[in-house]
């Protein structure tokens, strides 16, 4: 082997044999390191390079760690290097605190990417559940690749780590002054949110005042499912605080003009009837106020009606989408119906919404899905002026001096 290493032949069989030694002696880790130095910058020998030091980590020869981590901080900064470390690292026990520096070291590089490296980065978590360097890592993608969705790949670390802890690092994130950090902590609510609305695990009434109603505020600037964001706002309805209090509820009125009885909906669901009957009562008051004066009337206008001025446009829409719909679901019930499977030609429909193969089989149930979504009042109105403010809001970084009215108001509560 030393023939060959000298004579620089056959190098890559012979550096991967050697990283390939079940368990290593500490001489095995000397000629390993004297071979790391040698081959360092050799671009062809980048992965061989690499396996030797992962050999070295994953034995029990502790000493050379420090060092083994310093080369891999210098390799990272190659791309071609970037997978292979990502994955290999899940494999090295322990070592938490020299783990995250790469992989943090690897996201501020410029050829880093979300699209690339989030699930590999995700999968850095399948192993590693130590909650401080998830977190610095979270930041430091938000600071490298603002405004861009990344929660998604995170979703099964979420289910694994203590609620209280994800829960006062996700806070932070939304009512930090940083528009970039709040947008990713509505990005992970949101992910949170996918099945059912979320609720934090504490007291959201514990927060100081102000955070109180920055947090509302943060969370209700831009939202298409009121039902989502709305039930772990709620609590919010009890603040000592009068002006978080009052303010909340304000907004619960705002928002009724985008959303309508779904607000009522959501505070009927999810709060006493008898305790909290006067909020409820106040918003349908202002629901139908408002659409007394602002939709209602138009109602017996037919040239504001687009049924009337538009109907052969929005009936050709429904045609054509009906035909379209109807001949995709067919076409992927000809190709990937689990009855083409199973070799069955002949369904048999019955009254009452049941289903058989066969003359001689059982009869099963339909089954139904449905799925919907709302799309604010306002959006219809003036889509581009819509977007172009709530854009604007949610992108903009708060500063102090913008709640200091707000700060004195509760200080002299």
């Amino acid at each position: 082997l030393k023939e060959l290493i000298s004579k620089e032949e056959h190098l890559n069989p012979v550096l991967f044999g050697l990283a390939s030694v079940s368990k290593i002696s500490v001489s095995d880790c000397d000629l390993f390191i004297e071979l790391i130095n040698k081959f360092k910058n050799n671009d062809s020998l980048l992965i061989p390079y690499l396996s030797l030091i992962f050999s070295i980590l994953k034995s029990d020869n502790k000493q050379y760690y420090d060092r083994c981590f310093e080369e891999l901080l210098f390799a990272i900064e190659n791309e071609k290097s970037a997978y292979y470390i990502l994955h290999n690292i899940n494999f090295i026990k322990n070592c938490s605190v020299n783990k995250a520096p790469i992989v943090i070291k690897l996201i501020n590089q410029s050829y880093f990417t979300i699209k690339k490296y989030i699930h590999p980065i995700s999968h850095f978590f399948w192993r590693e559940k130590d909650f401080n360097s998830f977190k610095e890592i979270i930041l430091n993608i938000i600071e490298a690749k603002p405004f861009e969705k990344f929660a998604k790949s995170f979703q099964s670390y979420f289910q694994s780590i203590e609620k209280s802890l994800l829960d006062e690092f996700l806070i932070n994130l939304i009512i930090d002054n940083s528009a970039s950090k709040r947008f990713s902590g509505l990005d992970i609510f949101d992910e949170l949110s996918n099945i059912d609305p979320y609720s934090f695990s504490f007291n959201i009434l514990e927060l100081p005042a102000l955070s109180q109603y920055k947090l509302w505020v943060s969370m209700c600037q831009d939202f298409h499912q009121p039902q989502n964001r709305l039930v772990s706002l709620l609590p919010l309805i009890d603040s000592n605080s009068e002006l978080v209090k009052e303010s909340f509820i304000c907004k619960l009125e705002d928002i009724s003009e985008d959303y309508g009885g779904q607000v009522t909906d959501i505070l009927n669901k999810n709060l006493d009837n008898n305790e909290y009957s006067n909020i409820i009562e106040r918003v349908k008051k202002y629901i139908s106020d408002f659409y007394e004066k602002n939709t209602i009337l138009k109602n017996s206008i037919k040239e504001f009606n687009p049924y009337n001025t538009d109907y052969k446009h929005i009936k050709n829409f429904n045609d054509v989408f009906h035909k379209n719909m109807s001949n995709s679901i067919n076409k992927g019930a000809r190709k990937n119906s689990f009855l083409s499977v199973l070799g069955v030609n002949t369904v048999q429909l019955s009254k009452g919404g049941g289903w058989r193969l066969g003359a001689k089989k059982e009869i099963s149930q339909l089954g139904t899905f449905e799925s919907s979504f709302t799309m604010p009042r306002s959006y219809f109105i003036n889509p581009n002026k819509y977007e172009i403010e709530i854009g604007f809001m949610t992108r903009q970084d708060w500063k102090d001096e913008e709640f200091l009215k707000i700060k004195t108001l509760l200080d002299n509560e």
